[in-house]
C-alpha cells in the first residue's frame, strides 16, 4: 500500500499502513497494563484491609477448634494459639530472608504434635543458613509448648517463579502441605499454619516473628506509568511519521 501524505502544521504528515497498526496494537496493551493494574490496586487494598481486620480478632486456639472447611480461607492472617509437642528431628527448611536484617537463610518448620493427634505446622522462625549444621545453636524445647501468632494459608500451587521443592535434600522453597508432612513422615497437617511470635528462648535461633505484614502497594504508580505512555505514544508516532515542509527560502540556499 502505498504511503499517503498530508499537509498539516507546515509539515507533511506520511501515513504508513505497518507503523500505524504497530502503535495502535502499543497503544491498547499500554491502556490495557494501565487498567488491570488498577484492578490489582483494588485487590490489593482489599486484601490489606481484610488482613488488618483479621488481626484484631480474638485468637483461635487451634487445638480446641475444629474449623469447617468452608471457613478455612477465612483464616489466613487470622490470631492463632496452640499447645503441644514439637517433633524437632522431623524439621524442615524453607528458603526465607530474615525480615529483621534482609540476611539470605531459612524458615524453620516444624510439626507441632496436639493432643488430639492431628499435626501442625509451625514456622518457629528465622535461622542462618550455618545453622542449619550448627544445631546446637538452635533452640528445641522437648516438652510441651504454647504457641501464639499468626494463621497463614499456604499458596495451591508454586508460586511463578520459584525453584522447585526437593524433598530428599529438605530444601524448601514453597510450602506445600502434602509434599512436607509426606517428607515429615506425618498423615497430614492441617491446612494452615502458623508463623510463632517471637519469644525469648535458650538459644541463639530462630528469631520468630516473621510474618510479613507490609503488604507492597504500588499498582497505583504502575497504572500511572502505563497510562503516562500511552498517553505519549500518540505524540512519538506523530513525530515520527511528521516532516516540516521547506520554506522558499531554504529552497533557495540550498540551490544557491
Amino acid at each position: 500500500m502505498k504511503p499517503k501524505s498530508f499537509h498539516i502544521l507546515r509539515g507533511t504528515f506520511t501515513f504508513r499502513l505497518i507503523p500505524t497498526l504497530i502503535a495502535l496494537a502499543m497503544l491498547a496493551g499500554l491502556i490495557a497494563l494501565g487498567v488491570w493494574q488498577i484492578k490489582r490496586l483494588h485487590w490489593k487494598e482489599n486484601l490489606i484491609a481484610t488482613m488488618q481486620a483479621r488481626m484484631q480478632e480474638p485468637a483461635v486456639d487451634v487445638g480446641l477448634s475444629v474449623i469447617p472447611d468452608e471457613d478455612v480461607p477465612n483464616m489466613d492472617y487470622h490470631p492463632g494459639r496452640a499447645s503441644g509437642l514439637f517433633q524437632n528431628d522431623r524439621a524442615l527448611y524453607l528458603n526465607a530472608t530474615s525480615i529483621g536484617t534482609g540476611e539470605g537463610g531459612y524458615d524453620l518448620l516444624v510439626p507441632l504434635a496436639l493432643e488430639d493427634g492431628r499435626f501442625l505446622l509451625v514456622n518457629r522462625g528465622w535461622i542462618p543458613y550455618a545453622s542449619q549444621e550448627q544445631e546446637n545453636n538452635i533452640y528445641k524445647p522437648a516438652g510441651p509448648v504454647r504457641l501464639t501468632g499468626i494463621l497463614r494459608l499456604p499458596p495451591a500451587a508454586k508460586p511463578l517463579g520459584r525453584p522447585a521443592n526437593n524433598a530428599a535434600k529438605n530444601e524448601w522453597y514453597w510450602v506445600d502441605l502434602p509434599a512436607m508432612a509426606s517428607a515429615a513422615g506425618v498423615k497430614e497437617f492441617l491446612p494452615y499454619m502458623l508463623e510463632a511470635a517471637d519469644a525469648p528462648h535458650d538459644g541463639a535461633w530462630p528469631v520468630g516473628g516473621q510474618s510479613r505484614m507490609d503488604l507492597p502497594n504500588h499498582h497505583l504508580q504502575y497504572a500511572i506509568s502505563w497510562f503516562w505512555l500511552a498517553f505519549v505514544l500518540p505524540f512519538i508516532y506523530f513525530a515520527s511519521n511528521w516532516r516540516r515542509n521547506s520554506s522558499p527560502l531554504e529552497g533557495e540556499d540550498r540551490k544557491s
